[in-house]
């Protein structure tokens, strides 16, 4: 399986050129910042700007787990497809050739969509049997969640009780983003493979390419 995946576009469409695709994976932050809070602005350039991309590629599969921008997704969490292709994962799952992919959303931020609730434990939300597990907030592992700022500080921001949960369900592969400036590699855990697949940096200036992974 060709799995083209990316996070935190922030609005950015990249032009992933002309290679085909099986599965396209986005972990988050889609939504343009000028309009992340506009719900009928959001609807709009989802299901225009966003879709039209999305078909002017070719892959068979678009999975899109929403942000803590994204707050439309919060509002219609009923909200399954857009489009015939794009299929939004709001803690559910899907099978695609075999492989079931699981999306969960939330993140320990406040005040933003998807805040993680006490009750909502990593443990309750995600289940056992995924094979390709898609978060937006970054698991507590080898820097994945690691903030470089501007003065040099550094700030550790993964989630250990994540990381707990990966562990627990050993899933083949873990694909997330929220923090733009988080470890960028290819990071393994014996059988999981684990990337950050943010696009933008912490000014939100594009700094990464899209992720081709082959599983």
């Amino acid at each position: 399986m060709k799995i083209l995946a990316m996070s935190d576009l922030h609005g950015y469409l990249p032009n992933v050129g002309e290679n085909k695709y099986d599965l396209m994976i986005i972990a988050g932050d889609v939504l343009p910042l000028e309009i992340q809070t506009n719900e009928y602005l959001s609807y709009c350039w989802l299901t225009q700007d966003f879709k039209m991309w999305c078909d002017g590629i070719d892959v068979e599969m678009v999975v899109l787990v929403p942000g803590n921008h994204d707050f439309i997704f919060e509002n219609l969490k009923n909200w399954y497809k857009i489009g015939d292709k794009i299929n939004v994962l709001i803690n559910r799952k899907i099978v695609y050739q075999g492989k079931t992919i699981f999306g969960c959303p939330y993140t320990t931020m406040n005040t933003w969509a998807f805040k993680r609730e006490p009750y909502k434990t990593y443990k309750k939300m995600i289940p056992t049997g995924v094979d390709i597990l898609v978060t937006h907030q970054p698991p507590l592992y080898n820097g994945l969640g690691m903030v470089e700022y501007d003065n040099g500080d550094i700030k550790e921001c993964g989630s250990p009780k994540l990381m707990e949960r990966i562990i627990d369900i050993n899933p083949e592969l873990v694909i997330c983003g929220h923090i733009h400036s988080g470890n960028h590699s290819d990071v393994r855990l014996g059988n999981i493979r684990l990337y950050n697949v943010s696009l933008l940096d912490e000014q939100y200036c594009v700094r990464y390419e899209p992720k081709v992974i082959h599983l």
